[in-house]
Order: structure tokens, then C-alpha cells, then sequence
């Protein structure tokens, strides 16, 4: 919450970005960052993001590094040692970093309300709309139920794609 206050006044038509952009000269007026989709982006990448690194970390620092060596030592450079070797390797943890990232934003309701304002729908802030100001529950949990069925399909292919990649 307070993360998205911070981008909040960071971005709206009367905040520092506004105010810093005015002084250098790059703007001759005030514009309005938000409330849009741009705004609800940077605001859920940025509280989402030490979860996927944090994720991702882990796996890379699993990965025996005399992988690395032997690779470079049969005459591989560090690019094709990367791709062949690191990124392969570190896939479970780029499909979990993933998942990780994509059930707590698909869910995400106090963003996308506070940076997206009324204009700009997600599901969480759609369903919301239906079950307490149009008081169309059918509506609403019929969206809650796709939302929880993309959640879960997605997390399902994500981790059979990582553990096929594990087994590799």
C-alpha cells in the first residue's frame, strides 16, 4: 500500500515526475501519467519485482559452477555458455520467479484501484465492481471463477514447463 501511495504521488498530474519534468523544460505543461494502464504496470513491477529476483536468485546460485567451467573450457564463449548452460539450468526458478509474480498480480486489487482509477478495469477491481456497486453477484463470481481457472492453468503449465526443463 505504501508503495503504491509512493507511486502515486510520484506520477499524478501535480507530483515529482510532473514537477521535475516542468523545470527541465521537457514538458511545457502538466500531463496526466495517471490513472492509466502505464501507472498500474510500473506500480505492480515494482512490488513485484524482488519476488521474481529473489526467485530467480536462488536458482542460479544452486547451479554448480564447474558447469560453467567445463563448458568454457570445451571452447564455448561466455554468450553460448549462457544460453546453453545458465539459462536452461536456472528455467525452474524463471517458471517459479513467474507464477510467483503472475498469481499475486492477477489477484492484485489496491494497484490497479489506486493507480488505475475507475476508467482503467482489471479482474480484481471488475469483480469488486459487480459484487458490491452493481450488486450482480452471478457477474461477479462468475469472473472470479475464470480468474481463479487462468490462475491455476497458468501455474499448472508454467510448472510442468519447469520441471520438463529441470529433468533436461
Amino acid at each position: 500500500m505504501v508503495r503504491t501511495y509512493g507511486w502515486y504521488i510520484l506520477l499524478n498530474r501535480y507530483g515529482v515526475a510532473n514537477d521535475l519534468l516542468v523545470s527541465l523544460g521537457l514538458l511545457d505543461e502538466r500531463i496526466a501519467f495517471m490513472p492509466s494502464t502505464g501507472a498500474i504496470i510500473v506500480g505492480l513491477a515494482h512490488a513485484l519485482l524482488p519476488y521474481t529476483v529473489l526467485t530467480i536468485m536462488g536458482s542460479l546460485q544452486g547451479i554448480n559452477p564447474n558447469l560453467e567451467a567445463a563448458a568454457m573450457s570445451l571452447g564455448a564463449s561466455r554468450t553460448r555458455t549462457f544460453f546453453h548452460v545458465v539459462l536452461p539450468l536456472s528455467f525452474p526458478g524463471i517458471a517459479g520467479g513467474f507464477i510467483l509474480a503472475f498469481s499475486i498480480a492477477i489477484s492484485a486489487y489496491a494497484t490497479p484501484a489506486i493507480l488505475g482509477g475507475p476508467a482503467t478495469q482489471v479482474m480484481a477491481t471488475a469483480i469488486y465492481g459487480f459484487m458490491t456497486q452493481l450488486l450482480d453477484w452471478s457477474i461477479g463470481a462468475a469472473l472470479a471463477v475464470i480468474l481463479v481457472v487462468c490462475a491455476v492453468t497458468l501455474a499448472y503449465a508454467a510448472a510442468r514447463l519447469g520441471a520438463r526443463q529441470a529433468a533436461l
